[in-house]
């Protein structure tokens, strides 16, 4: 049985009426993930570079992390994409006058 399944078993189904959506959503995610989720997840952000990744995966990446930890600051995600691109992409991006 998923951790889903069990918590609406264990939870929700002895009285489904009186769960609002919200608060549905919010205990199963307490639920099925661990308490420090959330600082692994901004732990994994930190880490996360280009690398060897094209930049659409790296992108992928940044946004399925942010997505995760509900980041809507478009200055943030800039600053970090930018800062997580290799050096030779972010040189060519300065030359070409752009920045963050």
């Amino acid at each position: 049985m998923g951790k889903a399944h069990e918590f609406y078993v264990c939870e929700v189904s002895r009285d489904p009426y009186k769960w609002r959506l919200s608060d549905f959503f919010t205990e199963l995610f307490n639920y099925c993930f661990p308490i420090n989720f959330q600082m692994h997840q901004q732990e994994k952000l930190q880490s996360c570079y280009q690398s060897s990744k094209t930049v659409k995966n790296y992108l992928y990446e940044l946004n399925e992390i942010w997505n995760m930890i509900r980041e809507t600051n478009k200055c943030t995600k800039v600053h970090k994409f930018w800062s997580g691109l290799c050096q030779e992409l972010q040189c060519n991006l300065w030359k070409e006058k752009l920045n963050p």
